[in-house]
């Protein structure tokens, strides 16, 4: 072990080490009867720091480690040094501030027949910030220091909290980027801001080997709003203040602002057309927006490309147009190139794209069925759901008992009993109860009973290598959760403690963590 043997060789030396995962020590021979007593030589202050044991007399030295964060965000681990009791040893990080003191205790072993004990001064674990992080041991006789970079990944298993003092209301995911409503409503955003879908004028860190812009912090949207709802799309982010009033921002060239201008935007503008609305979605794997009026309208802009604006046409809408249905329709959700939503009939309804099955027709157009729908059409099966999301080539819902149902390719929909698409809502077989559901681009998340978030569909491994779950699997070592959203390949969660947890994919920091090149 490298803690033994460096422990072995400071017995001989008794000199300061800083080493490894950072704890205090002292050392001093002693002998209680269990042999020989092992001499110690008298030595001048020394300080050693170095993965490699390099022992500096009076100099400080760097040693260099590199540290992913794979759920703490501490460092601990010993120092030994010479000069009996009374030294006084401390610890301090430069990158947070943090000083923390030692505490002595003593710990004895015997060596070759010799009771040989050590004073060991250890000092409580001490926080890392991203980046470099010097940590500088210090004692009457020297200093000794090592730099720890903790370093972002490219993937997170399990949910990391975004912020430690931002506290929210609640929370959308883009494809590569996160938002959520901060208490008092105003919107952060981070991840991707490759054209603005941030929203913010805040500094930016670089992604993609420094091509472009993104944050792994959450930045305030500019404009002074106050939002109550939010929703992110592809490239672009939406919002709806407390007014009723639509605002979007990022990429804007096909139509999916709203603003009729046909170009980016890196600040929120105002959705043309003078409308007010309940709740809004974007399309995360295409360009297009659709919202939901108090009354039960919708409206949809975008590129419209297979229809899911729904109103009967498949032409460029750069501001919104109603969507084609005589019922009254509750939140509207946005996939890759549908759209559905429950009608106050308990109908659900769905247009757009259906080459996998997913407006839950009864056919597909990969399997020579209905290709699309340019307006809206009744899922099949009676079933009576409370919300239901869309995703890629898949759609899900709950029903009133809180049960899971799923229709489209079969490799998005969870338990799927064949390859073949399921062109009518399936029951995923995982029991009731469940109180939220959430789809990204090709994963789909459900909250449970106990607020614990279950996730199936496509995702990536750390070597970014695909892994099929067609269930349900628990996310592991998360809080209870109020909400969950999900992007293209990563799901954020509303805490019940207000907080907002990420995990998942991290190229573009849309997990909250440092980026990581893809």
């Amino acid at each position: 072990m490298l803690l033994t043997g460096l422990r072995a060789r400071l017995r001989s030396t008794c000199q300061i080490a800083l080493i490894g995962v950072l704890t205090l020590a002292g050392c001093s021979g002693g002998d209680d009867g269990g042999g020989e007593p092992v001499a110690v030589l008298p030595l001048s202050p020394l300080i050693e720091i170095s993965d490699e044991f390099t022992t500096i007399d009076g100099e400080l030295v760097e040693s260099f480690v590199e540290v992913a964060p794979n759920g703490y965000e501490t460092w601990s681990g010993e120092v030994m040094l010479s000069g009996g009791p009374g030294v006084a040893t401390s610890v301090h990080n430069d990158a947070t501030g943090e000083t923390v003191q030692t505490l002595v205790t003593q710990r004895c072993e015997n060596i070759l027949g010799a009771q040989v004990c050590t004073d060991i001064w250890a000092a409580p674990a001490i926080a890392l910030a991203f980046g470099s992080n010097v940590i500088t041991a210090t004692n009457s006789g020297g200093s000794a220091s090592i730099t720890i970079e903790r370093i972002g990944l490219p993937r997170y298993s399990t949910p990391f909290r975004v912020d430690e003092t931002l506290t929210f209301t609640d929370i959308a995911t883009g494809a590569f980027h996160s938002c959520g409503i901060a208490t008092g409503g105003q919107a952060y955003c981070w991840g991707d801001n490759e054209f603005g879908q941030l929203g913010s004028s805040a500094p930016m860190e670089t992604c993609g080997s420094g091509t472009f812009a993104c944050s792994s912090v959450p930045v305030p949207v500019d404009g002074g709003l106050s939002f109550v709802a939010l929703a992110g799309g592809l490239t672009h982010t939406c919002g709806i203040d407390d007014r009723g009033d639509a605002y979007c921002w990022g990429r804007g060239t096909e139509g999916q602002l709203g603003d009729g201008v046909l170009e980016d935007s890196r600040v929120p503008i105002l959705v043309a057309g003078g409308l007010t609305f309940t709740s809004i979605s974007a399309s995360r794997a295409e360009l297009s927006t659709c919202a939901a009026t108090a009354g039960g309208a919708a409206w949809c802009w975008g590129d419209n490309l297979f229809g899911e604006a729904g109103n009967g046409s498949k032409d460029p809408a750069a501001v919104p147009v109603q969507v084609a249905t005589a019922l009254a329709l509750g939140p509207v959700s946005v996939g890759t190139g549908h759209a559905c939503a429950v009608a106050a009939t308990s109908d659900t309804l769905c247009w757009g794209d259906n080459s996998a099955g997913q407006l839950g027709v009864g056919s597909a157009g990969e399997d020579g069925g209905i290709a699309e729908s340019l307006t809206p059409t009744t899922v099949l099966g009676g079933l009576t759901f409370d919300r239901v999301v869309t995703g890629r080539e898949h759609t899900c819902a709950l029903d009133l008992a809180g049960e899971i149902y799923c229709w489209g390719a079969s490799d998005l929909v969870g338990a799927a009993s064949s390859d073949t698409n399921v062109t009518t809502p399936l029951a995923l077989d995982v029991g009731s109860g469940y109180v939220d559901l959430a789809s990204g681009d090709l994963e789909t998340c459900a909250l449970d009973a106990t607020q614990t978030a279950h996730c199936w569909g496509p995702r990536l491994d750390w070597q970014f290598n695909p892994v099929d779950r067609l269930e349900p699997e628990p996310v592991l070592f998360g809080p209870l959760f109020e909400k969950i959203a999900s992007g293209s390949m990563h799901t954020c969660g509303l805490g019940s403690d207000t907080f907002v947890y990420c995990w998942g994919n991290n190229p573009w920091g849309q997990v909250g963590q440092p980026p990581s090149d893809p």
